[in-house]
């Protein structure tokens, strides 16, 4: 009898009795190495590098954070915890990309031995991409909790909308567009993070 597609641990298996247009899509975040160059990769990658920039400017500065009326004052919401918390998003943002990319094996626990590298499989690739959750999350939660709701929200919206369109374009197999949409996102929440955390005001006021 006709069997429909399968998959399991990523790898699709495709039904001859199925229309191509059907059966399943590769396993998103397979898709997406497959689907761009390997400079567009490497660009894509590199739109991490602000985090770093705004986690520097914020440890920099000469001026204590312009917190939110009744903030606490601990760690977290001084200009070094910052500052930390917004590199570790950077460097783990840029780690999971890499692996989602299939860039760099040697620094993905490369086995010569199986001739790939363990984290660049389905696997680890879904455990990785928690941490790039948690890292964006705690983000957000330092803003909320140091500067307040409405400004932290006001920023942060504009480059959420390319996000969520980001995961559309992933889901619908259009990886091209993801990798853009996800890129633009990676710039301008850290432009956010810079304006939340160095701005009184909000994005309208």
């Amino acid at each position: 009898e006709p069997h429909s597609d399968e998959a399991h641990a990523g790898v699709v298996v495709l039904s001859p009795y199925l229309p191509l247009h059907t059966q399943r899509q590769p396993w998103p975040e397979l898709g997406v190495a497959a689907a761009l160059t390997h400079p567009q990769r490497w660009i894509f990658i590199l739109t991490n590098l602000p985090y770093f920039y705004v986690a520097i400017s914020v440890v920099s500065t000469d001026e204590s954070l312009p917190l939110a009326a009744g903030a606490p004052e601990c760690a977290l919401c001084s200009s070094s915890g910052l500052g930390l918390i917004v590199a570790l998003l950077g460097l783990v943002s840029a780690y999971w990309h890499g692996a989602q990319c299939q860039l760099l094996p040697q620094i993905y626990c490369y086995s010569a031995e199986r001739g790939e590298a363990a984290l660049h499989t389905p696997r680890w690739l879904g455990r990785l991409v928690l941490g790039d959750i948690f890292c964006s999350v705690l983000v957000m939660l330092v803003g909320l909790v140091c500067f307040g709701s409405y400004r932290t929200c006001s920023w942060i919206f504009p480059p959420f909308l390319l996000f969520f369109l980001g995961s559309r374009c992933k889901k619908a197999g259009r990886y091209g567009a993801y990798a853009l949409c996800h890129g633009g996102w990676h710039l301008l929440s850290a432009a956010a993070i810079s304006q939340i955390a160095l701005n009184p005001q909000g994005l309208f006021g």
